[in-house]
């Protein structure tokens, strides 16, 4: 039983530990990329309006 409560323990702790890893490296990411992100999505769609302009 003492061994399950101390297993619990440590699940609970790395589970707590990620989930502030992946926010913290999230919100990096996104300060980082972003506009590299925004540079490609705008990238994107004017491809697409120049493939729908030759279509019709």
């Amino acid at each position: 039983m003492i061994l399950f409560i101390l297993l619990a323990i440590i699940v609970v702790a790395f589970l707590v530990s990620l989930v502030a890893t992946v926010i913290a490296g999230g919100a990096s990411a996104i300060l980082i990329f972003g506009d590299a992100i925004v540079c490609v999505a705008l990238i994107v769609i004017i491809i697409k309006a120049i493939r729908n302009k030759k279509r019709k």
